[in-house]
């Protein structure tokens, strides 16, 4: 495998020089790069991203953290993120928490041991005390879709609190006055403020709010499927059900198979989240549909202007952690699965 010092040795020109065509720090004459350029192709030469990384401080690649690839919602995430780094030629290194915090310690250590440009996260929600030291070294941390424990940089979101707004207005507009509340995670962000938007929607509509219709905090698919029975078994019985993510409205779908209950025949429902198979069903789901492309759109842009401003040294006295969060609409998709009462 060839090194820098054969190229060097080949072009006639010092390592330094090399290092100066690579990497771009410095003015060649046009004859020195060619030579240089002739040699790295003659040798097949690549350069070692970690060595470059060590001298540089610029590795090109971008930490990203999401709860759990096999979901839909957070595989779409990864994608998006990829399409809006590649062409500005950044790799991504992908780390799965599965939920866990001790777990989402180990990847940000190991992320800041590999000295990567940025984080992009979708956080546990659990303190993080080593985002701190990502921002004393001014790289940026990105939280989306959920606000971090430790709070270090902006998060991009989707305005959750409007979302089960809308969602709950669009039910009691067909005349529902006892809806439920299915969702997993009573400590995570969107299921907070989701709560908070479903509370305000019925109080500003005149209705109560009857905590025993709110089913939270339940983090298998199996509790998640007991829960929405424990709303079906209610009295008086609901009329209609918000399922508050993709998974809770699996759980919901599985209980009123299991049940015999059927929609929208006998309850409503409407998903806070939106994914393909949801609109395939025998009769499609109503949903609140998260802006995921332009979610992951702002987050990766506002990477990018962080990193900027660091290599440019602009704004040095600024404070990341410090930064507003950027907060996207959901849009309302109606479809077959709401009927009016």
């Amino acid at each position: 495998m060839a090194t820098i010092q054969d190229v060097a040795k080949r072009a006639g020109v010092s390592t330094a020089t090399v290092s100066h065509v690579l990497n771009g720090t410095r003015n060649v004459l046009p004859d020195t790069r060619r030579n240089v350029e002739q040699a790295i192709a003659a040798l097949s030469y690549r350069p070692s991203l970690v060595a470059r990384g060590l001298q540089t401080n610029i590795t090109r690649t971008i930490g990203v953290l999401v709860a759990d690839v096999t979901s839909f919602f957070f595989a779409q995430i990864v994608r998006e993120l990829e399409a809006a780094f590649e062409p500005r030629h950044y790799n991504l290194m992908l780390c799965n928490t599965d939920e866990q915090p001790e777990r989402e310690t180990r990847y940000l250590e190991m992320l800041f041991d590999k000295r990567v440009d940025g984080i992009i996260m979708v956080p546990t929600g659990a303190p993080q005390p080593i985002l701190q030291q990502f921002a004393a070294q001014r790289v940026p941390i990105i939280s989306i879709h959920r606000k971090p424990g430790t709070v270090c940089g902006p998060s991009v979101l989707t305005d959750d609190v409007d979302a089960a707004y809308k969602a709950t207005e669009h039910l009691i507009q067909l005349g529902h006055t006892r809806i439920g509340v299915l969702a997993r995670g009573k400590h995570l962000s969107p299921v907070i403020e989701r709560t908070q938007g479903y509370m305000r929607a019925l109080q500003a509509h005149g209705l109560a709010v009857d905590e025993r219709l709110i089913e939270i905090n339940h983090q298998t698919t199996e509790q998640t499927t007991a829960a929405a029975k424990r709303l079906f078994s209610l009295n008086p019985p609901i009329t209609a059900v918000i399922a508050m993510s993709l998974t809770s409205t699996l759980g919901l779908l599985k209980a009123m198979r299991e049940l015999g209950v059927s929609y929208p025949d006998q309850i409503s429902v409407v998903s806070i989240g939106d994914a393909p198979w949801m609109d395939v069903l025998p009769n499609p789901l109503t949903v609140m549909a998260a802006p995921i492309a332009k979610m992951c759109e702002e987050a990766a842009r506002l990477t990018l202007d962080a990193i900027a401003r660091t290599r440019s040294k602009d704004e040095l006295d600024d404070n990341p952690c410090a930064q507003a969060d950027v907060l996207i609409k959901a849009a309302l998709v109606v479809r077959s699965s709401c009927r009016e009462v």
